[in-house]
């Protein structure tokens, strides 16, 4: 049974006041709503956790729901026939403000929203729509509605695992989540007795237990009047919350397992994406009126880059009929991870296992490298790109962040850290001295906690370099330049030991002591 997709569109209107970007000329926006419907038992979704647990219609199909965004070419005739997807950080749009050079915005419209008009002026068509199911309305996020897995018999129920840190001093209540953007999985109890709370200075540290009378599930509610105690405040009792009247201490890991019902099929993200993209290439109904698409490309940064080697590794990038998705990916400072999305009881927006907070998130977790190798530890053989008929192309990109938190090097190494070549469909390039997030408007030099100035070196330029390239090497076979990366054949890839000791001894600067410490399931 095929896929179904049908678009609704609420609202559509010309995007910068109409402003004509050079040959392509005006651009307009569209908004509106994406309904999918999968058969669970077809082999596009295999894999998918939960799927056959959904609910299902009188035909035997799941249905969900995304919201969508594209600017267009308003002649469609005068672009480039090119669709560049922006995996929405946490539901946030992102292309324009890194490509663009334009303010952050989830809802862009104005010729300031357009920044230095780049994709606009190449013709592409941008496209956005919301993969992450569970994400909260609020800051206009694009949200993802996605059914509830349950069993026959009632609630699927089982362990969730999270970690809450306070940033100040008389933080008292979290969602269960952690982040107020996100759907906590409530809890199957209220009573505290029946979960456990510890505490912990450092990731590794011995958990100190938190007694059951010391905290409870409940959340702080604030009226608008006033009592003669001052403002109204009451404590209701809450399956999505954690509160400590005496507060959380700043800087302490705190560390709930409780047991949770309702998981959402969060899976289906990837299954949204290929679907909404193959229905955009190549549907004859052309619903949205974008003409003929001959290629697509897709960007991803941290969460998102590790998203896209995670959708390419599962095997979205074939859709429904076996045809090819993107034609190019280009994930930026994912370091090594995936996005560890198709597993009950996941939290989507947690960070990718830091080496203090979330460390125990498996954001890391073999085959690391698009190339295929063996895992020493466990024998295994694996590579994200598997797939020759169907793989994309692969722009790979990284800072310094990622070699020091994100493992970054697992992309171009074993796992004993040899030097791993690459398939010639793959580039991958280290981008010196940038930040995990190089603000394209950065702000002046400041210190904030850190000993010395934050680098506010501009990457958007490099940015663009990367879709011009990736577009020539699709389309045209014109190769872009070799990967630039360490190595360990020319030294410049080295163990901790070899550089702290070839690092200058620089008086009152401070180094690392030590390599970022992989958590579960890392590397």
């Amino acid at each position: 049974m095929t896929n179904r997709v049908e678009l609704s569109i609420s609202d559509r209107f010309a995007f910068a006041d109409g402003h004509a970007f050079g040959a392509v000329g005006a651009y307009e926006r569209l908004v509106g709503r994406a309904r999918f419907a999968v058969d669970p038992a077809a082999p596009p979704q295999r894999g998918i956790t939960d799927l056959d647990k959904a609910p299902l219609d009188a035909d035997g199909l799941v249905h969900f729901a995304a919201d969508f965004s594209i600017l267009q070419p308003a002649d469609p005739s005068r672009g480039n026939r090119r669709i560049f997807f922006d995996y929405g950080n946490r539901g946030n749009k992102r292309m324009l403000q890194f490509f663009n050079d334009a303010p952050a915005s989830n809802d862009p419209r104005t010729s300031a929203h357009a920044g230095n008009g780049f994709l606009m002026r190449h013709g592409y068509t941008v496209v956005w729509l919301a993969w992450q199911g569970d994400l909260l309305p609020g800051n206009g996020r694009m949200l993802l509605d996605l059914p509830v897995a349950r069993e026959r018999s009632g609630p699927i129920t089982g362990p969730v695992r999270a970690e809450y840190i306070a940033n100040r001093p008389g933080v008292t209540t979290f969602p269960l989540s952690g982040h107020a953007s996100t759907r906590s999985h409530p809890s199957v109890s209220l009573n505290p007795r029946e979960a456990s709370l510890t505490r912990r200075r450092y990731p590794y540290d011995e958990r100190i237990s938190v007694p059951p009378e010391n905290w409870c599930f409940a959340r702080v509610e604030g009226g608008t009047g006033l009592d003669n105690q001052g403002a109204e405040q009451a404590l209701v009792p809450s399956d999505t919350h954690i509160h400590i009247p005496g507060g959380f201490e700043p800087g302490w890991i705190y560390e709930l397992v409780y047991t949770g019902r309702d998981p959402l099929v969060l899976g289906l993200g990837h299954a949204t994406v290929r679907d909404f993209i193959s229905f955009l290439r190549y549907s004859t109904e052309d619903a949205v009126g974008l003409g003929t698409i001959e290629k697509a490309y897709a960007w991803g940064r941290s969460q998102t880059g590790r998203c896209l080697r995670d959708f390419v590794y599962r095997g979205f990038n074939a859709d429904a009929a076996g045809r090819k998705v993107f034609d190019g990916i280009l994930p930026h400072v994912a370091g090594a991870g995936r996005m560890w999305l198709n597993h009950r009881f996941a939290n989507a927006v947690v960070s990718g296992g830091q080496q203090y907070e979330d460390h125990f998130n498996v954001a890391d977790s073999f085959p690391f490298s698009y190339a295929e190798t063996t895992d020493h530890l466990t024998g295994r053989t694996d590579a994200i790109l598997k797939r020759p008929k169907t793989d994309p192309l692969v722009v790979h990109t990284q800072t310094s962040t990622e070699y020091w938190q994100r493992r970054s090097a697992l992309v171009h190494t074993d796992t004993r850290g040899n030097d791993l070549p690459q398939p010639p469909t793959v580039r991958i390039y280290f981008w010196a001295s940038s930040q995990h997030f190089a603000d394209p408007n950065p702000p002046p030099l400041e210190r904030g906690i850190r000993q010395n100035f934050l680098n506010t070196v501009a990457t958007s330029m490099l940015f663009r370099r990367m879709i011009d390239a990736m577009d020539r090497w699709a389309t045209d076979g014109i190769s872009p330049p070799d990967s630039r990366i360490p190595r360990r054949a020319d030294g410049t890839l080295v163990t901790f030991e070899e550089w702290r000791r070839q690092f200058p001894a620089i008086p009152g600067v401070a180094t690392p002591h030590g390599l970022h410490r992989a958590g579960a399931g890392g590397g």
